[in-house]
């Protein structure tokens, strides 16, 4: 077998870090030693390569080209060593999933399929979070996200579906109302998302029909605690498919009128490109299986 010819491998780290962040000091802050140390370091990476890594222009820090080639080169070798060690340990102990997803998707979509996922990698524990932070800051706690959206280039996104959108509400609330046909719905008390202002307007508009109450109603801003509303027959709620399919199987909600009005939203298994830990491919894999169907 030939022999590897590695340089100082803790050079290595203080070089990959001092790269990222274009800063010997926020470098010696990552890997809690001193700016002295991680200069030393550098240099001595340096000198053993025989070339010059940085540029050091007054107070600022660049990359020399070689510099950067070789970042993008020790960024995947880095990545490979830090998924097969949490591989390994994986392998010995219990892994856990860590996922970011809003609470509607979660409730209405995603739990209800969980058993299946739970029967098939009974070794991978998961935790959900709900939480709506930024993906570029998700990252640094998370392994995988889900989010109504798919545009940033550092991340990759997966299909997962689409929603179409028509009004839903309690039995109880359309014999009080004596809702019969679309046009009940103009004056009828409705529920509001806050992010979704048009989604009434977009409806009735395509039955050529207007709300005549367009500043009254509750405004929520989870669709999943407007659900529960409609549900306790506060007012009629525009319902996203798939996320109201159950209630409505089990009499919670009614749907009286099927005309459907398609909404932008799709929704996405973000996560970080590159090999993915092997907790996350399994569960992206399964995932995306659940998201084609019955085969």
């Amino acid at each position: 077998m030939k022999r590897r010819r590695l340089p100082p491998l803790n050079a290595v780290r203080a070089f990959e870090a001092a790269a990222r962040h274009l800063s010997f000091t926020a470098a010696a802050q990552e890997l809690h030693v001193t700016h002295s140390a991680i200069s030393q370091q550098v240099k001595q990476l340096e000198t053993w390569l025989d070339m010059h890594l940085f540029m050091r222009q007054n107070s600022t820090l660049a990359l020399t080209d070689k510099g950067h080639a070789y970042l993008l080169e020790l960024r995947q070798a880095l990545d490979t060593i830090d998924i097969a060690t949490q591989d390994l340990q994986s392998a010995r102990h219990n892994a856990t999933l860590t996922l970011s997803v809003l609470p509607n998707f979660a409730m209405h979509w995603l739990v209800p399929r969980l058993p299946s996922f739970q029967q098939r990698h009974p070794d991978i524990r998961l935790c959900l979070l709900s939480g709506t932070l930024p993906l570029q800051q998700l990252y640094e706690s998370c392994d995988l996200a889900v989010r109504p959206y798919g545009h940033a280039p550092e991340f990759q996104f997966d299909h997962l579906c689409g929603a179409d959108m028509l009004p839903v509400m309690s039995p109880a609330f359309i014999r009080r109302h004596g809702i019969r046909e679309p046009a009940d719905l103009q004056a009828a008390p409705k529920l509001h998302i806050t992010h979704s202002p048009q989604d009434w307007p977009r409806w009735l508009g395509s039955l050529g029909l207007q709300d005549r109450l367009p500043q009254e109603g509750m405004l929520f801003d989870s669709h999943a605690v407007a659900l529960q509303a409609a549900m306790a027959g506060l007012g009629a709620l525009m319902g996203q498919t798939p996320f109201i399919q159950e209630m409505i199987e089990k009499g919670c909600l009614q749907a009286p009128f099927p005309h459907r009005v398609q909404t932008e939203r799709t929704w996405y298994l973000v996560s970080p490109k590159g090999r993915l830990p092997h907790k996350a491919d399994c569960f992206r894999r399964w995932l995306l299986e659940q998201a084609r169907g019955p085969a």
